[in-house]
Formats: C-alpha cells, structure tokens, sequence
C-alpha cells in the first residue's frame, strides 16, 4: 500500500488504524495452548502506546508496501520490546508495570522469564515471515540491547559517556531498528534507511532521558510505575551523572550512591536537590536537544507526508514531562 500520496494528518489516520489492527493481530498470533499461559500473556500484552510499531508504520509510509508484511514486522518489534520489559522486571525487582503488578510479582520469576521466551520465539516467528534486512536490523538491536543490559547491571562506569552509551544500546537501538525497518519495507534507498535510523536513534535517546527524567519526578500512579526506582537501586542517570560531577554538595550523596542505592527518603531529599541546582532543568534540555537532532536527521529525507508526520510525533514527546506519563 502508498499512502505518500495523502497529507500528513491521514497517514497518521491511517497508522493509528493499523495500530487498532495490530492489538487484534497481536493477541491472536499469541494466543497458547496453555490457559495459564495466557493468563500470563493478558498481563504482559495490554498497554503502552507502542511506538516501536508505530515508527516501523510510519517510516513505511514513504512509499509503497506490502500492509501484511508491515503488520508481522510491527507485531514482531512490539514483541521483542513486551520480551525485554518482562524480563527487564525480574532483574530490576520491579513491582509495577503500567499500573499492574509485574508479571514475575503474579506468575513467580520461572514463569515470567517463559513468558518471555514464549514472546521472543513469537516475535521470530513473524520476522521470518518478513524481509531479511528487517529481521538484520532487529536481531542486532537485541544484541546491543543485551550489551546494554549487562553493562548497566555491571557498573562498568558511572560517567556521562558510559550512561548514554548504556541507553543508546538499551532503549534507542530497537527505535532505530523500528524506523530503518520501515525504511526496508518500502524500498528506500540505503543512504535514506540510514538517516531514518538516525532519527530512531535520537528519539530513543530522548525517549530514554525522559523516561528517566520522570523516575525522578513523576507521579507513581499517572506513570503506572514506581518512582525514584534508580535511585533506590542505586542506578545513575543524568541529572544524578552532571550533579556529581559539578555541585559542591555532591560528596556525601556521593558516598552513599557508591556504597548503596538510597532509602525511599534520601531518594526525595536527593531530587529536592537536584531540582534547586537546576539539574533537573538541564536534563530535561538535554532531551530537547536529542529531539532536536531527530528533526535534523528527517531534513535529509523526501519532502513526504510522513516526514511531517515523524517530525510531529518527535513534537509530542516533550509533553510528556507535563503529564507524568510514558509510552
């Protein structure tokens, strides 16, 4: 299918009616023998505003393709993601995931760490089905997602390039895969997949920032998550990163980051800190200017509707930050 042709408004019509199919596609191409199984797969599929397969649809958009094709590898991508988030929750001992109890809280770890392979294998199951680059672009996000992963839990290092490095393999590898997928599937040109990738990555980044941003700021009921998790855990990101590098009261946060994640307490005192010292502020420009490089990257691509309607969803993205609330 072309959909080049109309404005940017109805291909975001048209997206948003291919997402309402995929909820439909995903639960049918998951659906287990198992009742408890997909008991389990009721609790990890609903939710979340699926941005992987929202890109993938709207990079396709620049030109004619096959819709089934689109709909497996969308289907596929938001897998691998749902995969990662129930995992990603057994390692972190996370509790809550969009407003539910976390899977592995439900079913038990063994459980959840199943439900999660029986995810991947179906999102392999659906890549098969598409072209090769695609199924390229998304196996080497997950590699590099893994890498991510491990070097975060490691601790590896704790400055500001080995942060970024961490979220740009954990988060903004799979939305650069999603977009320079969508770039494969209506046969752009490479030097024009790779500029798409670069948007995908950038908006990742920004993405990641924020989404960091508001584990330190947010409501936990509107973000349907705990809050200050990191800090708990003793994870460093941004605003904590530049604090320690810079204020004069860092040392004795510092101290106890290094010996052990915070108390629920010294986690809110913390960010009554870094919100005084204009940290907060600084990271949430940090992420406008990752935004800012997305919109660069698509004034390399054809003057199209859909590269006005990737420039608005990289325009949504900061609001966010006012209604405490991720994708």
């Amino acid at each position: 299918m072309a959909i080049e042709t109309d404005g940017p408004k109805q291909v975001l019509q048209e997206v948003e009616k291919r997402l309402a199919a995929l909820e439909i596609f995903l639960a049918a191409v998951c659906r287990a023998g198992d009742s408890a199984l997909n008991t389990w797969l009721a609790q990890a599929l609903p939710g979340g505003k699926r941005l992987r397969p929202r890109l993938l649809f709207l990079c396709a958009s620049f030109g004619p393709h096959d819709d089934r094709e689109a709909q497996r590898a969308a289907a596929g991508l938001e897998l691998v993601h749902l995969a990662s988030l129930v995992h990603d929750d057994i390692l972190d001992a996370a509790a809550l995931r969009r407003n539910r109890p976390a899977l592995h809280r439900l079913a038990g770890p063994h459980a959840a760490v199943l439900t999660g392979d029986y995810l991947f294998a179906t999102a392999f199951q659906l890549l098969a089905r598409v072209r090769p680059q695609v199924l390229a672009e998304v196996t080497a996000a997950i590699r590099l997602m893994c890498e991510g992963e491990i070097a975060e839990k490691q601790r590896a290092g704790r400055g500001l390039r080995f942060y970024y490095a961490c979220i740009s393999k954990k988060t903004a590898s799979l939305f650069a895969s999603a977009s320079a997928g969508g770039g494969h599937l209506c046969g752009l040109p490479a030097y024009l997949i790779d500029y798409l990738a670069l948007y995908g990555l950038s908006l990742g980044t920004a993405f990641q920032l924020i989404d960091d941003l508001l584990d330190l700021t947010a409501d936990s009921r509107r973000l349907g998550k705990p809050t200050r998790h990191d800090l708990v855990q003793g994870t460093l990101t941004l605003p904590v990163l530049v604090f320690l590098e810079h204020s004069p009261r860092a040392a004795g946060w510092r101290s106890r980051l290094e010996r052990r994640g915070l108390t629920g307490e010294e986690a809110a005192a913390l960010v009554t800190v870094l919100a005084e010292e204009g940290y907060l502020a600084a990271a949430r420009e940090a992420a406008l200017a990752e935004l800012e490089l997305a919109r660069l990257a698509l004034a390399a691509l054809p003057a199209r509707p859909a590269r006005e309607a990737l420039a608005s969803l990289a325009a949504q993205l900061p609001a966010l930050l006012e209604v405490g609330r991720i994708p």
